[in-house]
């Protein structure tokens, strides 16, 4: 959930293949549209705790991994 109570939902997907795009709905279940994340932007796995996306009112904050497997923390803005 974002932080203007919009539920991003993101279809079920077999590891290692391309990831759906999230499908954005309202309070009142009206779908107002998909997002596709960038290429290499994932939720981080915290030990002991539920992955971590943060999805704001214009951005969104996730983990991206480079070709060494060094973890990176990046921003990308929403334009709605």
């Amino acid at each position: 959930m974002d932080g203007t109570g919009h539920l991003w939902l993101q279809p079920y997907y077999v590891a290692g293949t391309e990831p759906p795009p999230f499908e954005i709905l309202a309070p009142d279940g009206t779908w107002l549209g998909s997002v596709t994340l960038p290429p290499g932007l994932h939720r981080a796995f915290i030990q002991y705790q539920a992955p971590y996306m943060e999805i704001g009112d214009d951005y969104v904050l996730g983990v991206w991994t480079d070709e060494l497997d060094v973890q990176y923390v990046r921003m990308y803005r929403i334009n709605k």
